[in-house]
């Protein structure tokens, strides 16, 4: 077991070897950058993977910033208010307890959110999302391909979750009820219905028109289609 431990300072850590363990004294913004997998230490705080192997890195009690790399990885935030970041790469991460902060980059990520109140931005590719306990909120971006909808395992109004939607061009903050319709066919009958529920299947589009002639765009799908309004949808 090869040991480093730093100062009361900012201190930078390179490890290249599974056998290296890092200690960090109180004080200071501590930063590990990891080839291989890694499990963070108390007082350390920021971890960040570099190369383009798949490795698998760890929290701890603290509010973790973990980066990915190219690679197919698992972040694991532990407790802790965290901020994961998968990058490239088909990417596991898990926020475990706290108000976590999930990004999963380019890839086919599954997000998990687990206990508190978290933040679940599946980012480019076809993600599954699942917010776990608590009043979570689930952000998708709009302008990905049309076969990059995210899936939503566990959505739950009653839980206080939400979803975002980016790049709409609408007013952000609530949705206006007028602006939203809940249907077996997903299709709007008016102009401005530019979210649309498709209670059927769970499936929830975005429509730049209404019921015109530009074509609606699939942006996600609730699994076990639970029921949802303008209030659980919020702009950005």
């Amino acid at each position: 077991m090869r040991g480093r431990r730093g100062g009361l300072g900012d201190d930078t850590y390179i490890v290249e070897s599974t056998e290296t363990r890092v200690l960090s004294d109180a004080g200071g913004f501590d930063v590990v950058t990891a080839s291989v997998s890694f499990r963070m230490a108390p007082g350390l705080e920021t971890l960040s993977i570099a190369g383009n192997t798949g490795v698998t890195a760890t929290g701890n009690a603290g509010d973790n910033w973990i980066s990915g790399n190219n690679g197919n990885d698992r972040l694991l935030g532990r407790a802790g208010a965290d901020n994961l970041n998968g990058q490239d790469g088909d990417d596991l991460l898990f926020g475990e307890d706290g108000a976590d902060t999930l990004l999963g980059g380019t890839g086919t990520d599954r997000l998990l959110g687990g206990a508190g109140n978290d933040q679940l931005d599946g980012g480019s590719g076809a993600d599954l999302l699942a917010g776990g306990d608590g009043a979570d909120q689930f952000r998708i971006e709009l302008g990905s391909p049309p076969d990059a909808a995210d899936r939503i395992t566990d959505f739950d109004r009653l839980e206080g979750d939400r979803i975002l939607l980016l790049g709409t061009g609408l007013p952000g903050g609530a949705l206006d009820p007028a602006a939203f319709r809940a249907h077996a066919s997903g299709l709007a009958n008016a102009a401005g219905q530019r979210v649309l529920h498709e209670t059927d299947s769970g499936r929830l589009w975005f429509d730049p028109d209404g019921n015109g002639a530009a074509p609606r765009q699939h942006v996600a799908v609730l699994t076990d289609t639970p029921a949802l309004t303008a209030a659980e949808i919020w702009m950005a």
